[in-house]
């Protein structure tokens, strides 16, 4: 068993080893892409400014560019109408042209290209013919017939961007020109320099080495860099990349290019990406399109992965580790837990002591030979049966599993029972259960029986002893009790009289005897009071005997009426019978002698305190289904409020004299009281101080 227990858990260890391994593996690739996918979004990030800054750069050049071509040109169309007007241009001044067209500069060129009038004085004279290509430029403006102003670049990083117009007049021979410094009339054109939004963000990414811009020529022709952006001294190199961008922007796709650096193992990534600028009427703008060179390098990403994979293998090794280690520590405590399970199958076996084990549906997991000789039931087929074969099942169930708490893991209890042996032997047993919850669920009951049969014997042998003894006892001190609580009195008079007759004091016979006449009486009456005194003592100690007999409530009422209406007629009053008209007759199973003695005793007390002329009312009716309620009822006096609840006890006369009622010894209402509860009814009184009392009692109907 302890060998297949071992294997299981070796195999609940590598299924949980390789799911933990499988997990750790997908976490790693889950890391690698996202770390991937920062690295590009950083990219994107890159790439999105630096188009956004050319972008913006653009769209603002070319507004500011508008707005310049659109003055100058309603300038230049103003000068020529002066020219029109005025052709000696030697006349004119200049500066209050200057100051008319918003501190625009004004330059006169003559045919020969000189200038021979202007607002910067410095460039007066000045001979354009030296200047080769642009001196052709100017001759093909000066021979046109329109307007041409020069294009502004949006990458120049200059703080003076100085913006021309050419406007030649209807004889060609001069060429009215226009100046302007752009960053004056726009400032905010110098925050446009793309070139350092470039380096900012080099600076600011890692992963970036460079960010090289370049754009082709006005028509589209040799590519070339923007000024003062870093390029390699190898010039072969920078021929491939102007190749390479002018087939970027010609084709308007992006293009990527990888150069390995195995010896320091990382790859640059070198991402071409146009610009492509348009005209208003759709054309291509060559003068203001780019192509954005990115140098990224993998350093920081490989860097990353490989943190990332360093950190996955540690792990491995460590959770290997851990799961070795915990592994021989699990077979070191399951080890120790079979021997210590083998000794203690070996003490439970061997215990005098019935052992079981239940499951949480009560069915026997284990038992010893012990409890399988109380049942007298073989310990083999004990397995598996159901304990309420000889234990009632609701006996574990009586702790209501729904207030066990989840922290409640053990629960001990100990109670006395009487296990169902076998042939129907009972065996009264201690059992100590011990039930395991999980949860406030039960999962195990382990019990414990102890054969308790000879004390239940000797406990049984001594309790009927006892009770004997204490029968005895409480028959002696109640008979002694009573006798010295009433015999004084009357064995006082009595001395009385003898003595007075003894001394000579009484000499008349007559008199001699009156007083022997009362002393009889007195002795009758103490034998009354000791017969009474027996009575109630058996009767309270359950030590008389009744005979009990079916008779119908009817002919048992009529029986006592018949017994006491003429004693009642003798003393002048009526003793009146009730039986209720729409009953029937019913039957009761009673010691008819004892019940008329509480008839007598109930009657003669009512006699006793009901004035002559008055009335006694013997009646019954039924309760309910089950029980009879016999009444006694007089119109005499009544009884106190506080008396009444004393009226029962042995020997109570009233609360203020034991003489406060005539006649009677106390006994009689005691003597009722424990007849009527023998045969298990009630009785009771209700009465009103000088209206008159009524006696209840109650029997069950056979």
């Amino acid at each position: 068993m302890f060998k297949s227990n071992v294997n299981k858990i070796i195999l609940a260890l590598l299924i949980v080893l390789s799911i933990v391994i499988m997990f750790s593996y997908q976490n790693l690739q889950s890391t690698i892409d996202i770390i991937k996918s920062e690295e590009n979004a950083k990219s994107e990030l890159v790439e999105k400014s630096i188009l956004n800054a050319v972008k913006y750069s653009d769209v603002t050049y070319k507004f500011a560019e508008k707005r310049i071509n659109d003055q100058m040109k309603e300038y230049s169309e103003i000068m020529l109408d002066k020219y029109i007007m005025n052709p000696n241009v030697l006349d004119w001044d200049l500066n209050e042209l200057k100051n008319k067209f918003n501190n625009y500069d004004v330059h006169v060129i003559n045919s020969d290209l000189v200038i021979i009038m202007s607002t910067v004085k410095e460039d007066i004279g000045l001979d354009l013919k030296r200047f080769g290509i642009f001196s052709d430029l100017l001759r093909k403006r000066l021979a046109g017939n329109k307007f041409v102003a020069d294009r502004m670049d949006v990458a120049a990083n200059t703080k003076e961007i100085t913006k021309f117009s050419y406007m030649p007049t209807q004889d060609h021979k001069y060429l009215l020109e226009l100046s302007t410094n752009v960053n004056e009339a726009f400032p905010i054109l110098e925050d446009l320099d793309i070139i350092n939004v470039a380096k900012n963000l080099r600076d600011k990414h890692q992963s970036v080495d460079d960010i090289l811009i370049y754009k082709l020529g006005k028509e589209g022709g040799r590519m070339r860099e923007i000024n003062h952006v870093y390029l390699t001294d190898d010039k072969e190199a920078q021929e491939k990349k102007r190749e390479i961008g002018k087939k970027v922007i010609l084709n308007n796709e992006i293009v990527v290019i990888s150069e390995e650096h195995i010896a320091e193992g990382y790859t640059n990534i070198h991402k071409y990406i146009p610009y492509v600028s348009y005209e208003e009427n759709g054309d291509i703008d060559w003068w203001n399109s780019y192509v954005i060179e990115i140098i990224y390098n993998d350093k920081s990403l490989q860097m990353d992965l490989f943190n990332q994979k360093s950190l996955f293998i540690t792990n491995l090794i460590m959770t290997v580790l851990v799961f070795l280690v915990l592994l021989i520590i699990i077979r070191y405590l399951i080890n120790l837990s079979e021997r210590k399970k083998e000794k203690l199958n070996t003490v439970i076996n061997t215990t005098s002591e019935g052992y079981f084990m239940l499951d949480k549906e009560f069915k026997i997991m284990e038992a010893n030979e012990s409890i399988a000789k109380m049942i007298d039931y073989p310990q083999q087929k004990l397995k598996d049966m159901k304990i309420s074969e000889f234990i009632e099942s609701e006996v574990f169930e009586s702790i209501d599993t729904d207030q066990i708490q989840e922290t409640d893991k053990v629960v001990h209890r100990n109670f006395e029972y009487e296990l169902k042996g076998n042939n129907k032997r009972s065996v009264p047993v201690i059992l100590s259960t011990t039930t395991i919850y999980e949860k406030g669920k039960r999962k195990y009951i382990f019990s414990f029986a102890t054969d308790i049969t000879k004390q239940k014997k000797m406990e049984k042998q001594l309790k009927e002893s006892y009770e004997k003894l204490s029968d005895m006892e409480k028959s002696r001190s109640r008979l002694l009790s009573n006798i010295s609580h009433d015999l004084r009195t009357p064995i006082t008079s009595m001395l009385g009289y003898l003595e007075l007759i003894k001394n000579g004091v009484v000499t008349d016979s007559k008199d001699k005897e009156k007083y022997i006449e009362r002393t009889y009486d007195k002795v009758l009456d103490l034998k009354k009071l000791i017969d009474d005194l027996f009575q109630l003592t058996k009767l309270e100690t359950r030590q008389i005997d009744f005979n009990i007999e079916e008779i119908s409530v009817d002919r048992l009422v009529s029986n006592v009426h018949g017994k006491y209406e003429l004693d009642a007629k003798n003393i002048g009053v009526e003793l009146k019978l009730e039986s209720p008209s729409n009953m029937k007759d019913c039957t009761v199973k009673v010691d008819t002698t004892r019940i008329e003695q509480v008839f007598g005793n109930l009657i003669t007390n009512a006699m006793r305190y009901t004035p002559s002329s008055g009335s006694i009312i013997l009646g019954w009716d039924k309760i309910g289904d089950n029980e009879v309620r016999f009444k006694v009822q007089d119109n005499g006096k009544g009884i106190s409020k506080e008396d009444l609840p004393y009226l029962f006890e042995r020997f109570y006369k009233g609360s203020k004299s034991r003489n406060s009622f005539e006649g009677g010894n106390g006994i009689g209402l005691a003597i009722s009281k424990e007849i009527i509860e023998y045969h298990g009814g009630s009785i009771w009184i209700e009465s009103v101080k000088d209206i008159g009392s009524a006696f209840f009692f109650t029997l069950k109907i056979k």
